[in-house]
């Protein structure tokens, strides 16, 4: 027996969680709290901020009652995400990737190992690159649709997740302008942020095209040619890779705010084409660090046929058919992204 060779849930589960991420910049950076739920269905609770005055009174008056300010709580059905790779006798008798191509003395037993930890890696990956799309179409568009595919790979349902309250913002003069007022409108937006959540945003995240805009912008160059050290600091363009996805440009000090870019693609479901997980004309200032990803609890059959229940953020299930010669591993998830509060974050379409 090959001890490479894992097939029980709960000693992948530790494997699972070594494995890097890749795309995980937006989740990291306005989801990166964990709530985990006992059960399938999630009770998702977010807040608008308070911003009642406490009214005048009397003297010896005991004072006005006031009603409490509730959160909105919805109540969801986890969407499960599950991604599977079969090995047959094919994929474990010829040589596999990297081996001596004239000859190799490898096992298919030691193939079959080989195989499953590289599953395990693409699998997991794939699940990560859904928890960044699910993100950023929330970050975008305050929606998530959710397409369900039954085991034949037709549309079996479709549910729609919203939450109330979101901002999304176009400027008067688009930013592919260079004589847009680009600063004018990072100030209001920080200003709307600031007087709805109550807290100071401290993050834009750019796409593609954005970075390009800032360095032509008459407004922004401006600054540069002031010499004046006050003036200077308002701005400081250190334009840097921290992943292959992701580059720091820089700090606008006046707002508090760190810009970065954000480059990194997915592939479509329905349509097979390329697509950004931000749109490259499309910005996100909010406040980073407050959001959550909740994780419902996963249902699966083991190895012995008997039922499983499972609270963890990727569960990988192994299973095994003699009549058809074939193993498989699958891995399932259940999961939501939720903001503290709906207002900690604004989009802005800055051109068409």
């Amino acid at each position: 027996m090959n001890p490479f060779l894992v097939t029980d849930t709960i000693e992948l589960l530790p494997a699972l969680e070594q494995l890097p991420l890749q795309a995980n910049f937006l989740t990291k950076t306005f989801f990166p709290n964990v709530q985990q739920f006992t059960s399938d269905i999630l009770a998702i609770e977010y807040l608008k901020n308070n911003r009642r005055l406490a009214p005048y009174v009397t003297k010896n008056s005991r004072g006005i009652n006031m009603a409490r300010e509730r959160s909105k709580v919805k109540f969801y059905q986890a969407p499960i995400v599950g991604a599977k790779r079969v090995i047959g006798i094919d994929d474990i008798s010829r040589r596999g990737f990297g081996e001596t191509p004239i000859f190799s003395t490898k096992t298919p037993e030691e193939r079959a190992a080989e195989l499953q930890a590289r599953d395990l890696r693409d699998l997991m990956l794939m699940i990560q690159a859904r928890r960044e799309q699910m993100c950023s179409e929330l970050l975008q568009t305050n929606q998530i649709h959710v397409k369900s595919y039954a085991d034949d790979g037709k549309l079996a349902a479709t549910a729609l997740v919203e939450f109330d309250g979101f901002g999304v913002i176009e400027p008067t003069v688009e930013w592919s302008d260079s004589e847009a007022t680009i600063l004018d409108d990072i100030r209001a937006v920080c200003d709307r942020i600031a007087a709805e959540s109550n807290m100071l945003p401290t993050v834009m995240v750019c796409g593609s095209n954005v970075e390009q805009y800032l360095l032509r912008n008459v407004q922004l160059q401006n600054i540069f040619l002031v010499p004046d050290r006050a003036t200077l600091n308002m701005l400081a363009f250190q334009p840097r890779y921290t992943s292959p996805q992701s580059r720091f440009i820089g700090v606008l000090s006046t707002f508090g705010l760190e810009i970065y870019s954000y480059n990194a693609t997915y592939i479509d479901d329905e349509t097979g084409e390329v697509k950004n997980f931000i749109d490259p004309n499309t910005v996100i200032i909010g406040v980073a660090g407050r959001g959550k990803m909740a994780y419902g609890r996963v249902d699966y059959l083991d190895m012995g046929g008997s039922w499983q229940s499972i609270a963890a953020p990727a569960v990988p299930c192994y299973t095994y058919n003699v009549e058809s010669q074939t193993t498989s591993l699958a891995i399932y998830s259940r999961f939501l992204p939720v903001p503290e509060i709906i207002s900690d974050f604004i989009c802005l379409k800055v051109a068409s």
